[in-house]
């Protein structure tokens, strides 16, 4: 298994709500249809950054996934046993 994690900037009130807002309607769904996605939690820290946790069976589906959506895999994540 492999665990991603993210943190994010404190935002506007009116950049939060639309941020939650896609959470719901669309990202969700989205993460939900990866094959190899296990699952994943978000947090609001009580600095109002935002914290992400993201579930995959293994590496080389996390992979895949970020190619999939056309992104390269970033040096900053580091893969779990």
């Amino acid at each position: 298994m492999i665990a991603r994690l993210a943190r994010f900037k404190p935002m506007t009130a009116e950049v939060e709500a639309a941020m939650l807002d896609n959470l719901r309607i669309r990202f969700r769904d989205a993460l939900d249809a990866q094959p190899g996605f296990v699952g994943g939690s978000w947090a609001k820290a009580e600095n109002g950054s935002w914290i992400s946790f993201n579930f995959w069976e293994n590496q080389r589906r996390w992979s895949a996934a970020l190619l999939r959506r056309g992104r390269p895999r970033s040096s900053r994540v580091s893969a779990a046993r």
